[in-house]
């Protein structure tokens, strides 16, 4: 039978990451100016789900001029430690953040950035902590898991509602250019966007490189052309969106937003939600990948295109953040891993098919 996803996976990578301490985020909020005496961060928690970017939660007691309060924070930072990826802009996630605050897209609000961590120590920045669940490994256990049919229904298709509001977004108005690096490598945004994952690989695991190549060239050689660009979540899988009483509160982990055919972001949910479920039976109420389509395509207006190739391309995509924490496990349990970007490789080669 093939492993089951469970937390523990992600074990390996959180504890590669070293985190700011407890006085250096008392330090960043009380640069802000609107608190009175002392900043006082207790209760640091890391969160069971993430992988990436470093993260925790935290308590701190703020004076705004009424007393002493206990509020709730979380912290996105860059570990001053191994990092799973290459790069992080952390400033760039930050800009998202406030931006969507304004618009039908629910997010966290967030409050303080360090840009460049001279007050952390590491880049990083600071938002409110909602109060709401996020999904585990989506068919088991946790809040989707674990809802009826009626309500699984409800939230799957909540998702798909937020990616089609992400993707009407007008992204020029609302000054999401900056998405677009000035540095663009390549005529199109699929070119930079193949190349920073190609460049994630030959830096953290280059021993993939001659399985990885050869897809990473087909794709850059056959991205179909003249696509509708909008703006994408560019993580979008179940574990990214937050519920409360099983409705979608927030869309979290901007880290690789993103523009390019909204295509991805839909191929990316039903990809992740397949790899990470090998060898699983879907619960009855749980929309089949057709019926997610569908929903998408009402909801939007819009007909959805050169599906294959999107796939293809989130597979791979898949594949190099699969590569990228494997890295972190001892040699004897790397082998096991292995078939999680192996299942994506096959599908992307054509050994299996793209059943969604």
């Amino acid at each position: 039978m093939s492993p089951s996803l469970n937390r523990d996976h992600l074990k390996p990578i959180q504890d590669a990451q070293i985190a700011p301490d407890a006085v250096n985020i008392a330090a960043l909020i009380k640069e802000q100016g609107h608190y009175i005496g002392d900043v006082t961060v207790s209760n640091l928690q890391r969160p069971e789900m993430g992988g990436s970017a470093g993260s925790l939660g935290f308590q701190a007691s703020v004076n705004e001029g009424k007393g002493y309060e206990i509020r709730d924070f979380f912290i996105r930072f860059e570990s001053m430690g191994e990092k799973a990826f290459k790069s992080y802009d952390f400033a760039g996630q930050f800009r998202t953040h406030q931006i969507l605050a304004d618009t039908i897209v629910p997010v966290p609000p967030v409050l303080y950035l360090d840009p460049d961590g001279s007050t952390l120590g590491t880049p990083g920045f600071i938002m409110e902590k909602l109060e709401g669940e996020v999904p585990s490994d989506v068919y088991q256990t946790g809040v989707l898991g674990e809802a009826s049919s009626e309500e699984q229904r409800k939230m799957v298709f909540g998702v798909v509602e937020t990616l089609a509001n992400v993707h009407s977004l007008d992204w020029k108005a609302l000054g999401f250019e900056f998405l677009q690096p000035e540095d663009l490598r390549g005529e199109t945004w699929f070119d930079h966007e193949l190349n920073r994952i190609w460049e994630n690989i030959c830096w953290g695991c280059p021993e993939r490189i001659p399985q990885a190549e050869p897809i990473y060239r087909w794709l850059l050689d056959n991205q179909p052309r003249d696509e509708e660009i909008v703006l994408n979540h560019g993580d979008a899988n179940y574990t990214n969106f937050m519920f409360r009483d099983n409705n979608l509160i927030a869309a979290l982990d901007w880290e690789f937003a993103c523009l390019g055919p909204r295509e991805f972001d839909l191929a990316f949910v039903l990809v992740v939600s397949g790899v990470l479920t090998i060898g699983q039976t879907a619960p009855p109420g749980f929309p089949t990948p057709e019926e997610i389509k569908a929903e998408y395509q009402l909801i939007s207006g819009y007909q959805l295109c050169n599906w294959e190739y999107y796939c293809k391309k989130a597979y791979f995509s898949v594949a190099q953040r699969l590569w990228m924490g494997i890295r972190f496990f001892p040699p004897e349990k790397r082998i096991e891993l292995d078939v999680r970007p192996n299942y994506c490789i096959d599908r992307i080669l054509g050994r299996e098919p793209i059943a969604i």
